[in-house]
């Protein structure tokens, strides 16, 4: 534990943030100025140190550590969801999918498990099947991964990018946007179009026979970021 917490105590002291800086003709300073300020105050409400420094401590100790992005409600009277960054205790939960980049950003699918008390999952999903292991498939060759237990059910987020064919258009005003995306009677009309591929980010929250709950989330990327030691 001294050798690794000379290491992560520099992390500590030299703080992670995300820097914002305009690089086109279409960029100015005073825009890069707003983001900067939003993120900086979605890293400071989240308590992003913690996220960092925890993926930074899986790195230092056995080579790699994640955190993430997720979005919730801002209270349980509110309909306003925030942008929030949440740490991952134990990177041995999650399953990214093949990728050459460092930070992750090609993976085409990630899974993040959990085990959940069997009240707890019954309480949260009352029709959900958790009540024999009979139909629950086990991998092959690994027959000790237990799906379902006497006390708990294991339970997996599942991130995937998926891509649906679309048109996609250039408007007389030089604008870009999917034609499925152009409001009815818009005003500026269609110079161009092409076949496209539009690239969906798709979460599931599945166990070994059910999927739980399914959603589209925004972005292009899967908000989970692998933070690697070697």
């Amino acid at each position: 534990p001294s050798f690794i917490h000379q290491i992560t105590g520099d992390q500590r002291q030299n703080k992670t943030s995300i820097k914002i800086h305009p690089v086109d003709d279409h960029a100015d300073e005073e825009t890069a100025e707003i983001i900067q300020g939003l993120i900086r105050h979605i890293e400071y409400s989240s308590n992003a140190d913690f996220c960092y420094d925890t993926a930074a401590d899986g790195a230092v100790t056995h080579g790699f550590g994640y955190f993430r992005l997720v979005t919730d409600y801002c209270d349980e009277k509110s309909f306003d969801q925030d942008i929030r960054f949440q740490r991952i205790r134990n990177p041995f939960t999650v399953y990214c999918g093949p990728h050459q980049e460092p930070d992750g950003s090609d993976m085409m699918w990630c899974i993040i498990s959990a085990e959940v008390p069997r009240d707890e999952f019954k309480r949260e999903y009352p029709d959900a099947n958790a009540s024999s292991m009979a139909n629950w498939p086990s991998g092959a060759g690994d027959n000790s991964l237990q799906w379902l237990t006497v006390d708990s059910v294991r339970v997996a987020e599942y991130y995937r990018i998926e891509t649906k064919p679309a048109k996609l258009c250039m408007l007389g005003d030089g604008t870009i946007a999917w034609k499925d995306e152009i409001p009815k009677g818009a005003p500026v009309a269609i110079v161009k179009e092409r076949d496209s591929n539009k690239r969906v980010v798709m979460w599931r929250k599945c166990t070994g026979v059910d999927v739980l709950e399914e959603r589209e989330i925004p972005g292009r990327f899967i908000p989970v970021f692998p933070v690697y030691g070697d």
